[in-house]
């Protein structure tokens, strides 16, 4: 899915789906287009944060059960790492908050300005 929300004109942030950076030559494409940041969560983290509604619309997560949809993400969150370890900034989200992560890459970019 993708996400954008906009505080001024030239302001524009966007959210990918997991899978987008690892076709092609996304991942080269996106940090030509803007600044990428990689959050980067464990898998019992992701998996915690993840809605009924939201395995459910996702085929792939259909059906599994706690331990097995941490499994697979951990599987899957692997294959992806190299794609996704191409971003511009890379937060290690592990003990921060959202507003801790937020902060982290809000102070990363107006240092870069």
């Amino acid at each position: 899915s993708t996400q954008s929300r906009s505080s001024a004109a030239s302001d524009v942030y966007k959210r990918q789906g997991g899978g987008l950076p690892v076709w092609r030559d996304n991942m080269a494409r996106m940090n030509a287009a803007g600044f990428t940041v990689y959050l980067r969560r464990e898998a019992e983290q992701i998996a915690r944060r993840l809605s009924p509604y939201g395995r459910q619309k996702r085929p792939r997560l259909r059906g599994l059960d706690d331990a097995e949809l941490v499994e697979f993400m951990s599987r899957d969150m692997a294959a992806r790492e190299p794609f996704y370890a191409q971003a511009q900034l890379i937060v290690d989200c592990g003990e921060l908050s959202d507003d801790e992560v937020v902060e982290t890459i809000l102070r990363h970019t107006m240092q870069n300005e």
